[in-house]
């Protein structure tokens, strides 16, 4: 019964009144807006109530129970001494003379012996051979080999084995022995018992509550011609008062919201106060300085000054900043490449252009006057979490260029 009332209650509230917690407006121009939100919803809070049941307690009472029981007893003995021998090698070194075979050469000699020499021909397409004369043909023959036995001292080194043993004298060995022992003792046991009583139970019930919130919008339009949109403000049964946006300008524009809200809970009543800052955008405008590739306005070895069309929202910016500079036979190179956010580069202002200010020194870049270097650099828009309406375009723009400072 209970989970059947809860499962009706939750079914009430799902689909509770919500027709005053919509508020739609349409912008056209205007600076503010403030009206009210009201929502009536019901919640679910519990008391209790007590009933009449049957509880259950333990009862101890006392059982002698009786058995065998496993026990240990020390016994010990003594252990004899005994001779607990080994064998141990001892190293006997002695001088054995011995010989060895040594051989050397005599001195080599030249051997000569007279040949005939010859001398040899083509005729008629045949080779003739005839002897004019003799010559000495001669070559080297090793020396005579002499051989003998000579003497030297080797040192021969052998173990001889002996017997050796120590005395073990007597000692106790104890061990414990397991017997069995017919004990008996008293046990506590418990039974169950049951008995009249009365329990608590939390019962549900469900109040009205009224969901109150006061809201107040400011604009700015920065669009080049008034913007438009229907905006769509919505208070839930949390007290959240929340934005949807439907842009609708005829020169695009995106839409950036901060929000500042406070919720206060005054018998079981939420109080809500809300606070829109709503800023339209006009979107070519809000691109424009990455549409095409920024100049140099001028540039030295302490600063690099760009000039961009106007940023309209200029704490969006960030700059990817790489910097080359080649060597001669690799000597010499200079390489640095870094993400700049706000703060480490200044902008300055003019009625269509925009300034930026990057200072080397502030950011780790080391440039010489009188090198070439080669720049890289992006510029990028990060819109915060505020922008509540799409790009849908690019946000970054990358080009390059050289100089000699």
């Amino acid at each position: 019964m209970k989970k059947l009332f809860l499962m009706a209650l939750l079914a009430f509230l799902s689909t509770g009144a919500l027709a005053d917690a919509t508020k739609v407006i349409d912008f056209d121009g205007q600076n503010s807006d403030s009206f009210e939100l009201n929502l009536e919803t019901e919640i679910i809070r519990y008391r209790e109530e007590q009933y009449q049941s049957t509880c259950e307690r333990q009862i101890p009472y006392t059982e002698r129970v009786c058995g065998h029981e496993t026990r240990y007893r020390q016994e010990c003995r003594t252990e004899p001494g005994y001779q607990q021998c080994r064998t141990v090698n001892d190293q006997v070194c002695r001088n054995v003379t011995r010989t060895r075979r040594e051989c050397t050469r005599g001195p080599d000699r030249r051997v000569c012996t007279t040949v005939p020499n010859m001398v040899c021909r083509q005729v008629d397409g045949r080779r003739v051979c005839s002897q004019q004369g003799t010559r000495q043909q001669c070559r080297n023959e090793a020396g005579p080999q002499t051989c003998r036995d000579v003497p030297y001292t080797d040192r021969v080194c052998t173990n001889n084995p002996r017997r050796v043993c120590d005395w073990i004298p007597p000692r106790q060995v104890c061990n414990s022995v397991p017997y069995q022992d017919y004990v008996c003792r008293d046990v506590t046991r418990y039974r169950t018992e049951t008995y009249a009583c009365t329990r608590t139970r939390q019962v549900p019930y469900s109040v009205e509550r009224e969901n109150v919130a006061d809201v107040q919008i400011d604009y700015v339009d920065q669009n080049s011609e008034t913007s438009s949109a229907e905006l769509a403000f919505l208070l839930d049964k949390s007290g959240n008062v929340s934005l949807n946006v439907k842009e609708q300008s005829s020169n695009p524009a995106l839409v950036f919201v901060s929000k500042k809200q406070d919720i206060a809970n005054r018998d079981d009543n939420l109080n809500t106060d809300a606070r829109f800052n709503i800023t339209f955008v006009a979107k070519d405008q809000y691109l424009a300085a990455v549409s095409k590739a920024a100049e140099v306005s001028t540039i030295d070895q302490h600063h690099l000054v760009l000039k961009t069309a106007k940023l309209v929202r200029p704490q969006d910016l960030r700059v990817v900043i790489k910097i080359k500079k080649k060597g001669f036979l690799g000597m010499g190179r200079y390489k640095f490449e870094k993400e700049l956010s706000q703060g480490q580069f200044t902008i300055a202002k003019s009625q269509d252009q925009s300034f930026i200010d990057i200072d080397f020194d502030a950011i780790g870049a080391k440039v010489k006057d009188g090198k070439k270097y080669e720049f890289d650099i992006t510029l990028k828009l990060v819109p915060g979490a505020n922008l509540v309406t799409p790009v849908g375009a690019e946000t970054d723009i990358r080009f390059g260029f050289k100089r000699k400072l």
